[in-house]
């Protein structure tokens, strides 16, 4: 499987396939495209560093997401419980 070759046999941005697939052209641009910066994904990882370490290289996949979320959004998370009081 390979995205690119894919992209080119369909064609779906150029002439006839973006009119006959619209929803799938717009999905190709988004997907397809290059990211103006990767400060979002440096970010993460050095979000992700402070949560997963050599103490805790064992956590599965989905309880280290979990608390890599719970990290980002814990100031928010203050905020909002802050406020309903």
């Amino acid at each position: 499987y390979n995205l690119l070759q894919l992209y080119r046999e369909v064609n779906v941005l150029r002439d006839h396939g973006n009119q006959a697939f619209p929803g799938i052209a717009v999905l190709a641009r988004i997907y397809l495209c290059k990211p103006l910066s990767t400060a979002a994904q440096e970010r993460f990882f050095s979000l992700s560093g402070c949560v997963v370490s050599d103490i805790r290289s064992s956590l599965d996949d989905d309880r280290a997401e979990r608390l890599c979320l719970m990290k980002a959004n814990w100031s928010e998370y203050k905020q909002l419980e802050k406020e309903s009081q």
